[in-house]
């Protein structure tokens, strides 16, 4: 039986789309509905067949309104953020930039969201540019770069002239991908194994300071301050279903930051602002991959003094934090690669903000 081609008339058809919301969009708390006004496609299928059947859709993202009842506000900003997203990738790709897209409707190269638990959807996108900045030196690695190196071709062969074999690269990078995959998800059982108590722990000393009335203080370093920044984002703009909390990141503002840094130096960028934000009953959490930065010992230690909760998330052996024992709660992801514990740390604070949801429920 031949496959049957028709052709969908826009005039005459409705669609809409249900959008995941990650990303941006996640800021919503809901998955938006939105009604498409300009598309074109076509549909393929076997008569006997129809459970095959394919829907080909190209939507112009100009066309997007949002149908869901939200603000007019969100409205805007979801249909703008929609926009966004289609079409700056597009316009990236017609000026012969490679895009990608982890995960997004378009791209030179694009996946789809694996998950539609949004913190497990993060994890696995956080996970995937680690594992494509990391592999990316392969290919640099045999290319040839038309240097003169002389006797020295042999050590670096990539510098050269002579042209380099290729052939086995990608499935070498792929094999790559999986071991680090199956690394991370080595450290995350161990890691679970050894800190499942202290993390409930924190999490529960957590929640008795909320309901004192207090709030969340994040910070860290580098992709450290990522992560401090989308813990508070998710305590205060969380997931569908989610109740906010009242948190602060404080490496989210580059002018207090730099202020500081500039002013009176790097060590005090955490430690000055803890001072203007905290209370007694608020909690101060550190993120470190070493537990040994200077600034983020000094703000523990400025927050111990003001009667505030202290929670660390670490790597290594927890370093100094640990040893000094500076914090009331360190959780302690034991690996010395820095990319498996952000991978780990950032699951380790999603499964926090649940369980602080969880007792919230209890409670109620």
């Amino acid at each position: 039986m031949e496959v049957e081609h028709y052709t969908i008339d826009p005039d005459m058809s409705r669609f809409t789309v249900r959008a995941f919301a990650s990303g941006m969009l996640s800021s919503f708390g809901h998955n938006p509905t939105l009604a498409v006004r300009d598309f074109t496609g076509r549909a393929e299928f076997t008569p006997d067949a129809l459970d095959a059947a394919a829907l080909h859709i190209k939507i112009n993202a100009g066309s997007l309104n949002v149908t869901d009842s939200v603000s007019e506000k969100d409205r805007r900003e979801i249909e703008r953020t929609m926009n966004q997203e289609v079409l700056e990738t597009e316009a990236a790709g017609e000026r012969r930039a490679m895009t990608f897209a982890l995960p997004g409707l378009r791209g030179s190269y694009a996946c789809n969201a694996a998950s539609q638990d949004p913190f497990v959807h993060q994890e696995i996108v956080e996970i995937l540019y680690h594992t494509l900045w990391e592999t990316v030196h392969v290919f640099f690695e045999h290319r040839e770069l038309g240097h003169d190196v002389g006797a020295a071709g042999f050590l670096y062969p990539f510098l050269g002239q002579e042209k380099q074999q290729t052939g086995g690269v990608l499935a070498e990078v792929a094999a790559s991908i999986r071991m680090k995959v199956a690394e991370d998800a080595k450290l995350r059982e161990q890691t679970a194994q050894e800190q499942a108590g202290q993390i409930a722990a924190a999490a529960s000393a957590i929640r008795d300071r909320l309901a004192r009335g207090g709030k969340l203080i994040l910070f860290g370093n580098g992709g450290s301050a990522t992560d401090a920044n989308d813990w508070a984002l998710d305590c205060v703009h969380p997931p569908a279903g989610y109740q906010p909390v009242p948190a602060v990141s404080l490496s989210l503002e580059p002018a207090n930051i730099s202020a500081l840094a500039n002013d009176v130096g790097t060590e005090v960028i955490f430690l000055r602002q803890l001072i203007a934000h905290a209370r007694p009953e608020d909690v101060a959490v550190g993120i470190s991959t070493s537990g040994g930065s200077k600034n983020i010992i000094m703000a523990l230690e400025e927050a111990r003094k003001r009667n505030l909760l202290t929670v660390a998330l670490l790597g290594y052996d927890g370093g100094e934090i640990v040893r000094r024992g500076i914090v009331d709660w360190p959780v302690v992801v034991r690996s010395d690669y820095i990319p498996r514990i952000q991978e780990v740390q950032a699951s380790i604070y999603h499964i926090i903000r649940e369980l602080l949801e969880i007792t919230r429920h209890a409670q109620d």
